[in-house]
């Protein structure tokens, strides 16, 4: 697999729901790294490839764009059996000042104390009070969301409306590193990552295996919430889908 270092050159926008008015019940949302699909995204314009399926709305999305990238991209099938031991898109790591952290909301956890951090969760719903503040202490606070106004123009620069967004400014020198299976090697390029037009760097650090101990084990543990996609009435997670 290929190591994929994106690194923000201004802050990025990553959005949770249609950008709203300036009105004041005007409530936007943003994630604070990117999702799978944002980077996949990303690679596949990186790369030139586009997909092969019709987008346009229609009744029960099925994920055909997604599987007809994927399908290019990685030359692998996305479906439910996809092994979580033989991920496409393995992330999001972080890298900061040559540690490596877990995204955790706008804070961060270094790997080191990612046993630590879900002791505590686990005293804390058995009871113990201390606990979510001990969990909380182990955090680094690594982004911050800042809300801007925006001016929608039509092909004559007419202003049509006002809109106003959230967009994510990371209070380090971070890298996002993702792995990915590549069909092809990519050079160092700055892409479009996210919404509206926002500037980040990438660069293939290196071909080789999952970070030790990122390998499939006995049992996975969310860090925050997770949302397993199915098409049957019970989602069969065990080794795929997901990682």
């Amino acid at each position: 697999m290929t190591q994929l270092a994106f690194r923000p050159l201004e802050p990025l926008r990553f959005g949770l729901r249609n950008l709203g008015g300036v009105d004041v019940f005007g409530v936007d949302e943003v994630a604070y790294i990117p999702p799978p699909t944002a980077v996949l995204g990303t690679l596949g314009a990186l790369l030139g490839l586009g997909a092969d399926v019709d987008c346009a709305w229609r009744d029960g999305y099925d994920f055909s764009d997604l599987k007809s990238l994927v399908k290019k991209m990685a030359d692998a099938d996305l479906t439910l059996a996809t092994r979580s031991d033989e991920p496409v898109l393995w992330g999001p790591l972080l890298s900061i000042r040559g540690e490596h952290l877990l995204p955790v909301g706008e804070y961060a956890l270094p790997v080191s104390l990612a046993g630590e951090y879900v002791k505590k969760a686990v005293e804390y719903y058995e009871g113990k009070e201390d606990a979510a503040k001990e969990a909380a202490n182990l955090l680094r606070h690594m982004a911050a969301a800042s809300e801007r106004i925006g001016v929608q123009l039509d092909v004559g620069k007419t202003v049509r409306y006002m809109y106003r967004a959230k967009y994510v400014a990371y209070v380090d020198d971070v890298e996002m590193l993702f792995w990915a299976r590549l069909v092809r090697k990519l050079d160092r390029a700055v892409v479009r990552l996210g919404g509206e037009g926002r500037l980040a760097a990438v660069e293939a650090k290196e071909e080789g295996a999952l970070p030790a101990g990122s390998q499939r084990g006995q049992y996975a543990i969310a860090l925050q919430p997770v949302l397993i996609y199915s098409d049957k009435p019970v989602a069969n997670v065990d080794g795929g889908g997901w990682a």
